[in-house]
């Protein structure tokens, strides 16, 4: 178990998979297949699979977990709460937004009856809950419970500690769907301002409110602004990893920047994109299809 934990944290998805198996193996053979145990290990597995984007596979995971722990537990334990967003998110990735909704509201039930109206994990459930609602297009439903979630990790854990960020730059996103332009880049300077402090002015996460904020002042029409935002994303962006808000960046940096009169290098930016844009994927941008580069090349001609 230890070590397909390791081997997750640091991606190698396949590696930590054949741990969990064996620990899997070994677990059935020593406690029999009903054990807490056996639900930890199963919990474990569906998180590579979520990772994978193979949410059947998690969900049939964590639905086995779930029975487990009902059955030992009784269903109002907070393990049973945590396997239920867990099985909610699985729905959440497949865009299956009742099923998720369902779940998310039965782990928030849980654990505010197990744990209390001010626990910690409260904050977790409700930003997960506001997600989903943001999924069906109820930014403006999502809001308070992002609210919630904000004061309730502010008074557990501090106004800096990571979760805040997280939940902030959620909220910003709901704001920004529900046209607030201005409230969704308050909460981008928020948790720019947490990253920088906790992690430091070049860490690549600051890219992704710096993109959001960038976008929001585009929309805001404030070119100048907006392509200040994103020219530092899109450096911070390089550094990442994965890359995956490069096109993203990219694209509203190429509109920036066409505003403000720099028309070809605002044609070159979005020609690289189109280099390496593919029909439109399940988590990718509509702006970054292939499809809406050539419409946004064909539009703005030099």
């Amino acid at each position: 178990m230890a070590s397909g934990q390791v081997e997750f944290d640091e991606g190698q998805l396949g590696a930590a998979l054949s741990h969990y198996e064996r620990a899997l193996a070994l677990r059935e053979a020593l406690l029999g297949p009903e054990s807490l145990a056996v639900a930890e290990v199963l919990t474990s597995m569906s998180n590579v699979h979520i990772m994978r984007d193979e949410a059947e596979k998690a969900r049939e995971h964590l639905g086995r977990a779930l029975a487990v722990r009902e059955k030992l537990l009784g269903p109002e334990h907070p393990l049973v709460a945590l396997t239920r967003r867990g099985l909610g998110f699985t729905w959440f990735i497949e865009h299956k937004a009742q099923q998720a909704e369902q779940e998310m509201r039965r782990a928030l039930e849980i654990d505010e009856r197990a744990l209390g109206p001010k626990h910690l994990r409260l904050a977790s459930d409700l930003d997960a809950l506001a997600t989903v609602l943001r999924q069906q297009g109820r930014a403006r439903e999502a809001i308070p419970l992002y609210d919630r979630a904000l004061s309730i990790s502010e008074s557990s854990v501090g106004a800096d500690a990571p979760v805040v960020g997280s939940t902030l730059i959620n909220r910003a996103g709901a704001f920004a769907e529900c046209g607030e332009y201005a409230r969704a880049i308050e909460d981008y300077q928020r948790t720019l301002a947490l990253h920088e402090k906790t992690l430091g002015p070049e860490h690549p996460d600051l890219a992704m409110p710096l993109s959001g904020m960038g976008e929001a002042q585009l929309l805001l029409n404030q070119p100048a602004r907006a392509r200040a935002s994103l020219e530092r994303a899109l450096r911070l962006e390089e550094k990442s990893e994965s890359r995956c808000l490069y096109g993203e960046i990219g694209y509203h940096l190429g509109e920036a920047l066409w505003r403000l009169g720099e028309r070809r290098r605002a044609r070159e930016l979005i020609l690289q994109l189109r280099q390496t844009a593919t029909r439109k994927e399940p988590y990718q941008e509509e702006h970054e299809s292939a499809e809406a580069l050539d419409a946004w090349l064909a539009a703005h001609p030099l």
